[in-house]
């Protein structure tokens, strides 16, 4: 689809009565007033493909694809019928009540996730829900009080995911939360934690990590879990670490005998090229939570846990559920996204577009002389601005003014990481060679207008 680049200022008349509708009645704390009070006020008509639409016709190839949850883009076909089909039949029987969609979306996600058939899944609904869920199942089946977690992670807003996560804005004003939660520094190369170079470092940030496990005086007592991250996502941008990362990880929880939890909700169902990031290094954690593409937009997540997990929870009688669980609706669109990744090939076209694309924006920030870093992996990218490479201080002006550019463009790019001194870049996985060559076209002119 090619984007109309003549583009008409919003907002019209219609798109006006919305924004003030939405600040009269939804509380601001969500942010949903950040593009309403732009110098470009966007409301969103409709999308197809990777392509969004706005109240004025205005046509936006999409970059940030609903917060990577647009996986097969804007109202796909196989999507949109499968979820028809169920609407028509059952709406409703979540919680501990049985219906066709939700053992034939167990079953899927059992077979395509790491581990083989020596696990099971929880069907839930937002990823942050499966972060609670996961660390409810982490406390319950090891029986010790203390996780932890990496600086620069982010792992949901609520009790005890917001405490898993490591910003202050995050966390600001919602004190107490939940305790026993130790950070320790991420694979960050670009800035590393410790002053050194991969791959001169030796890892040191996994030997501080060992180190706080098996320190009798690191501080820490007795440590039930590891969350981590494969790919750094919302506070990074797209941290990929070193190859060695996971697997030495893996090894690590397993002589101290603490669970490794991938929090794989970013990076989850193809987002990288792989059904799931940690296949991309053959480990296996014990638990694994995901969502936002599986069900291409609509509320979905999934927390697996390998069968010695399961085993403990069931010996101690413990017991998780609630209302909205696998709601048929969902299910169906899980699997109507998960038939359309498989018959389009979309990992496989995940992977040739997602290379071309970032080495489409490394000659970009090249030939523009921009400071800093183009990193990630498939279509999960990350391009961050520094004022200068010795002491990386963050840039945060220029990217939020090619941001902004961009979108006027036709080009819904987005600012983020905890400086907000990066592009985050996860279109759907549909976007087409054609899109990406256009949005890289859409991004020299942006920086050329700045």
């Amino acid at each position: 689809m090619k984007v109309v680049r003549s583009l008409k200022a919003p907002p019209g008349a219609a798109a006006k009565q919305i924004i003030e509708k939405v600040k009269r009645f939804e509380m601001p704390i969500t942010g949903v007033m950040f593009h309403a009070e732009s110098d470009w006020p966007i409301v969103f008509a409709e999308g197809k493909g990777a392509v969004l639409t706005d109240l004025e016709g205005n046509e936006y190839i999409d970059f940030n694809g609903g917060f990577g949850s647009a996986s097969t883009g804007y109202c796909h076909p196989k999507v949109v019928e499968h979820v028809k089909e169920q609407v028509e039949k059952l709406t409703m029987a979540g919680g501990r009540l049985l219906h066709p969609v939700r053992a034939e979306l167990a079953e899927k996600i059992v077979r395509i996730s790491p581990g083989g058939l020596g696990k099971k899944v929880l069907i839930a609904n937002t990823g942050t829900e499966a972060v609670e869920i996961a660390i409810k199942l982490s406390h319950a089946s090891s029986g010790k009080p203390e996780l932890i977690a990496f600086q620069g992670g982010f792992h949901g807003r609520f009790h005890g995911a917001m405490a898993l996560s490591s910003n202050r804005t995050v966390k600001r004003g919602y004190y107490p939360w939940m305790p026993s939660v130790i950070h320790v520094p991420y694979a960050q190369c670009f800035r590393c934690m410790f002053g050194k170079e991969y791959p001169g470092c030796d890892l040191q940030c996994l030997k501080y990590v060992e180190h706080v496990i098996s320190d009798p005086g690191s501080g820490a007592s007795d440590i039930a879990a590891v969350f981590v991250e494969p790919i750094q996502g919302f506070e990074g941008f797209a941290v990929v670490p070193p190859n060695e990362f996971m697997p030495t990880l893996r090894k690590i929880c397993d002589e101290h005998d603490v669970l490794l939890v991938a929090d794989e909700v970013y990076t989850g169902f193809g987002r990288t090229g792989k059904w799931f990031a940690c296949q991309h290094h053959d480990v296996v954690p014990d638990i694994i939570t995901s969502g936002k593409g599986a069900a291409s937009g609509l509320p979905f997540s999934c927390v697996i846990a390998l069968d010695h997990v399961v085993e403990k929870l069931n010996e101690k009688g413990v017991v998780h559920s609630a209302t909205f669980l696998a709601n048929p609706i969902s299910c169906a669109a899980a699997i109507g996204t998960l038939k359309a990744i498989e018959e389009e090939n979309l990992l496989e076209h995940c992977v040739k577009v997602g290379d071309a694309l970032l080495k489409g924006l490394k000659d970009w920030f090249e030939d523009n002389r921009f400071k800093g870093e183009v990193r990630g992996r498939g279509l999960f990218l990350g391009v961050e601005f520094v004022e200068d490479l010795k002491t990386k201080k963050p840039d945060r002006e220029l990217p939020a003014k090619i941001s902004k550019e961009s979108i006027k463009r036709g080009l819904f790019v987005e600012v983020g990481g905890r400086y907000r001194n990066c592009l985050r870049i996860t279109p759907p996985l549909v976007i087409t060679m054609d899109q990406i060559h256009e949005s890289l076209g859409i991004l020299d002119e942006a920086a050329k207008a700045i």
